[in-house]
Parts: structure tokens; sequence; C-alpha cells
């Protein structure tokens, strides 16, 4: 079955580099991305993915806090931590005064119409800067969670934000480290020692690797190394290409979005 014919809102800042892995595709989002790569051992060493595609959102301003107390989020008590919200998103507080918002990692369940994607590479009907300018919607969730604020720039422009708050326009590469060589990785690109925190503490880091600057949380699924990386989008390529080239060393190599969920059953 060959890609839609249709014009994706989002493209990944690595949208090209993806194209070389063989694998299957679905589009979450509006964005194209890999659902899984194909030839892939059940448990690699080491394994990056794009994240790319899900739903963020980003405030700051003096008055961020109390607007975002306002719309029911649990606030992060201490700068340069997180808190859970509900579906498995999260709220990271960046500094003392702003914040991102982002959906949680596990993909949607695939679509059961023939708009699912197959492993054909997709087409790019857009640039990448007229699809990266293209809006993002809501995190989604139920009635009984907190209502998200707005995410389509179309909302966040027409709405009356209180006086110093300020929208912040995500457009960030965003990946999932994941594996028992994953702190081998870091120890290679990055001079921050990860293995001094307390993941108790729910800490957020903002270091760099490779020379590019990056946010980080570190995690564990099933007492597996799971890391949460951003970058800025124009450093994408780059940056997922030489840890990409460095997980491959190490036995790893890149999955698909669906393999992030699979792989931490199997571990």
């Amino acid at each position: 079955m060959s890609y839609p014919v249709q014009t994706p809102l989002r493209l990944s800042p690595v949208h090209d580099q993806l194209q070389s892995l063989k694998g299957t595709w679905r589009e979450i989002n509006g964005m194209p991305v890999v659902a899984e790569v194909l030839e892939v051992a059940k448990k690699l060493p080491v394994a990056i993915a794009d994240l790319s595609y899900l739903r963020r959102f980003g405030i700051k301003g003096s008055g961020a806090i109390a607007w975002l107390a306002q719309q029911g989020f649990p606030i992060p008590a201490q700068p340069n931590s997180w808190n859970a919200l509900p579906n498995g998103d999260i709220i990271v507080r960046l500094g003392m005064s702003e914040f991102l918002i982002e959906a949680g990692v596990d993909p949607p369940p695939p679509p059961i119409t023939t708009g699912e994607l197959e492993s054909q590479s997709p087409p790019v009907p857009l640039s990448k800067g007229d699809a990266a300018g293209r809006g993002i919607k809501d995190l989604g969730g139920n009635s009984s969670d907190p209502p998200p604020p707005p995410f389509t720039r179309g909302e966040l422009e027409s709405q009356d934000l209180p006086p110093q708050v300020y929208p912040v326009l995500r457009q960030d590469l965003a990946i999932a480290l994941y594996g028992t060589s994953a702190h081998e990785l870091l120890r290679q690109t990055c001079s921050f020692n990860f293995r001094a925190l307390s993941l108790s503490d729910r800490p957020v880091v903002l270091t760099s690797m490779i020379g590019v600057s990056v946010t980080v949380i570190p995690g564990d699924r099933n007492s597996i190394p799971f890391y949460r990386i951003w970058c800025d989008g124009t450093f994408g390529a780059y940056f997922w290409e030489t840890l990409l080239a460095i997980a491959q060393e190490l036995g790893g190599g890149a999955i698909g979005i669906e393999q992030v969920e699979r792989m931490k059953d199997e571990g």
C-alpha cells in the first residue's frame, strides 16, 4: 500500500535521515513517522527513536506558573524538574519560569483504515521550513484530565494570555534513547554524569552533547535506562546521524515508535 497522497502538516527535523531506514510508516499528529524498523533484533543494547511527532507546547514568563496552575497543571516545585500528567504526558520546568508540556511516548493504536502507512518511504510535498511552521494540536486526554492549553498556532495567537505569559514555539528534534548500553553512548557524547542523579527527584538536565545544547530527562523502563532528549531542530540531522553511528558501533541502532513500547515490555 502506498503512502497516501496528502500533504503532511509537519515534518520531523530528521525526516530525510529516517527515509534511509527500511521500515513501515504511519502518520501521527500530521507527521510521517517510522512505526517499525525491519530486521531489528527484539532487544538492542542501545536504540534511538524519533519522537518529534509528539504534541508539545512551550510557555514562559513571570506569569506562567499562575496561568498553568489555573489550567489545573501540577507545577514542578523546583526548576529543572518535571511532573507526570494523565495518559503519560509530562510537564517540564525549565529554569524558573519556562515550561514544556509534551504528550506521552507510547504511540496511539495503529489505524484500522486504508490510511495506514506502509513500508514505502514518503514523498516530501513541503519543504521543511514550510512544514515546521504549521501548527500542532492539543495533548488529548479525557474530560477528567486537567484541561490542556491550546496547541495550534492560530489558537495561541488569538488567545488573550494574561500579562507576562508568552507562548514558546517548539520545533525540537525529540528522541528516545533506550537500552543497557545507553550510559556508554552518553559517556562518549556528553561530559555530564547521569549516573549520579536520583531518578526519584525527576531531574531535568540542561547540558550539551557532541557540541549541541540539549534538554535531557533520565529515566528507566523495567530497570533499563530510558532517556528523553530534545535539541534545536536545526541541529537535528547532525545530532541524529552522530548518535546513530555511535549506537551502531555499540551494537544498536534506530527503532520505530511502535518498537519503543515493545522493547519496554520485553525488557
